[in-house]
């Protein structure tokens, strides 16, 4: 029956993969693992679960025998005025399954094994009124999961460091872009070409250690560059002839256990948007009349969406009510990745990726069914941002003086834990 069951959620995890997306530290999830949502995603220092692989590698090394098995849905509302809209259109597709799955086995007393499966994150919208005045729908879809195989080693009792290769797939498509073809190098390649994939590798290393008899613990980790290949079938529309690489990050944490029965969590990250061509490239030159032909899109240096690296702070609370019950609470917040100077052309292409959220308040609790499995609870709201800004008359791009975009969001998850 286990068996069956265990097949049963692989199938239903691996077709919900493309249905992850709109994350909110820019275009990734706050964190991994409804025990970490709920403490606002902290966890580079912590080992509540085995999802700590996809966050920080060497956390395995504490995390036990066991199995995760978690569920997202995902409310994000997206609001855009500009163009033929000045009054404000509303972006359809507001509701997501984003699914998560991780083990670990302890394999000696310094050896641990295990993985992570997690949509990792993503963006995108659906406008079914074109106000940019292209043919059908206007949107795009950027989906992202990774699988995280991990190992960790104790290098004392209290010290541990782990490596993860990281496998990606991504899923993109685009719709309504018309208006754009004519800034492209490849005017074949834009819009309107269906669903495209990628896939890529990259590596992620940490280090976690527990001090004063674990009243006191440190992690820290390092994401490589995700390497993708290409979206052929929308070359003409990212930079860099269609690749789409996902960022590099680094991170530290501190937790700190005053009493017993609390646990505080702090976490930073730094994300390096800017890296990437086709998210960091500035947008500039293509509002311009003429654009400058260097700067076509789908070349090495035309435009992307201008987005800057950000910083992450996570805050999180854990409390142990008694042996069942164990509540926790959470603040997130981003530094926001996209400019708001006149004239840049930066928030014209956001439109179609408002990723404009900066704070995000999480709440959950875990229920513990018996000595070998628990039931855990997460919510998270994050607060309505907006950002507006005015160009100028010179755009070829049908734009008035001034657009908004606005963001806000929900969620709700729950996961099933069970440790042998």
């Amino acid at each position: 029956m286990f068996t069956r069951s265990f097949q049963a959620i692989v199938c239903l995890f691996l077709f919900g993969v493309p249905l992850a997306a709109f994350a909110t530290n820019g275009m990734y999830l706050i964190g991994f693992g409804a025990k970490s949502r709920g403490m606002g995603g902290a966890s580079l220092a912590l080992s509540e679960d085995s999802l700590v692989a996809a966050t920080n590698p060497a956390g395995i090394a504490f995390a036990g025998n066991r199995l995760d098995i978690g569920l997202m849905l995902f409310n994000p509302q997206r609001r855009t005025a500009c163009c033929n809209a000045p009054n404000g259109v509303v972006s359809g597709q507001t509701l997501f399954a984003i699914p998560n799955m991780g083990a670990s086995l302890k394999l000696t007393d310094h050896l641990s094994a295990g993985f992570a499966f997690v949509g990792a994150g993503g963006g995108g919208t659906r406008y079914s009124y074109n106000f940019l005045g292209g043919n059908g729908a206007l949107g795009i879809t950027l989906f992202q999961a990774i699988m995280s195989p991990t190992v960790a080693y104790k290098v004392t009792d209290n010290v541990s460091v782990g490596f993860s290769p990281l496998f990606a797939i991504q899923q993109f498509r685009a719709s309504g872009l018309q208006p754009f073809i004519q800034f492209s190098s490849d005017k074949k390649h834009v819009t309107n070409q269906g669903n495209d994939w990628a896939y890529g590798y990259g590596g992620r290393v940490g280090i976690q250690a527990r001090f004063l008899h674990d009243r006191v613990a440190f992690g820290a980790a390092y994401q490589t560059e995700l390497r993708m290949s290409k979206f052929d079938k929308y070359r003409g529309l990212f930079a860099d002839h269609g690749q789409f690489n996902g960022p590099a990050n680094f991170g530290i944490g501190l937790s700190i256990k005053p009493i017993d029965k609390l646990t505080v969590a702090l976490d930073w990250q730094r994300v390096f948007y800017k890296r990437v061509p086709a998210v960091g490239n500035r947008s500039l030159p293509i509002v311009a009349t003429p654009p400058p032909s260097f700067r076509n899109l789908g070349l090495d240096t035309g435009p992307g969406f201008g987005w800057q690296d950000i910083s992450i702070y996570k805050l999180g609370v854990q409390y142990q009510w008694n042996s069942k019950l164990t509540l926790r609470a959470g603040f997130n917040f981003n530094t926001n990745p996209i400019r708001n100077e006149p004239g840049s052309g930066e928030l014209e292409f956001n439109v179609l990726a408002p990723a404009v959220v900066q704070r995000h308040y999480t709440a959950g609790f875990t229920y513990a069914l018996s000595r070998h499995s628990e039931l855990t609870f997460a919510g998270m709201i994050a607060a309505r941002s907006r950002m507006s800004v005015f160009i100028g008359s010179n755009t070829a791009l049908p734009f008035p003086k001034r657009i908004e975009i606005e963001m806000r969001q929900s969620a709700a998850e729950m996961s099933y834990e069970y440790k042998f």
